[in-house]
């Protein structure tokens, strides 16, 4: 698994502890990921993704196993910000929604010519609500 080492804190003196945190998250992570990827929705070659919050440990390893391990047509991913889409787009993301300057509802019916995603993982309430109230 790819991991940006910007994430480590550079002014702590302990970043043997840090990289300790985060390789213990990792497995409860991949796991979590796997699980998505076959058995809530089992991905395959022909499917297009949407995949929430793609710079953050689940989304970037759900990124990772779409495009590396299940061979996903498409998989298109949303950050809040620049610096994130960047480390998605590294994870392997074929597209980078930045939700804070785009309707990402609008752009995925754009990227995929208005057939939409197969599965959309992630669980952010909020992009429901302000859809739906819009």
């Amino acid at each position: 698994m790819k991991i940006p080492l910007n994430i480590l804190n550079k002014d702590n003196d302990n970043k043997e502890n840090d990289l300790f945190k985060i390789a213990s998250s990792i497995p409860l992570q991949g796991l979590t990921a796997h699980y998505l990827c076959t058995s809530v929705y089992k991905v395959n070659k022909n499917d297009s993704v949407l995949i929430h919050a793609g710079a953050g440990g689940t989304g970037g390893l759900l990124i990772q196993m779409c495009k590396n391990i299940f061979n996903c047509k498409c998989v298109i991913t949303t950050v809040s910000n620049e610096e994130k889409a960047k480390i998605a787009l590294s994870y392997g993301a074929d597209y980078c929604i930045n939700y804070s300057k785009e309707n990402f509802y609008e752009k995925v019916m754009e990227i995929t010519n208005k057939e939409g995603v197969n599965v959309v993982y992630g669980l952010l309430l909020f992009f429901y609500i302000k859809i739906k109230n819009k």
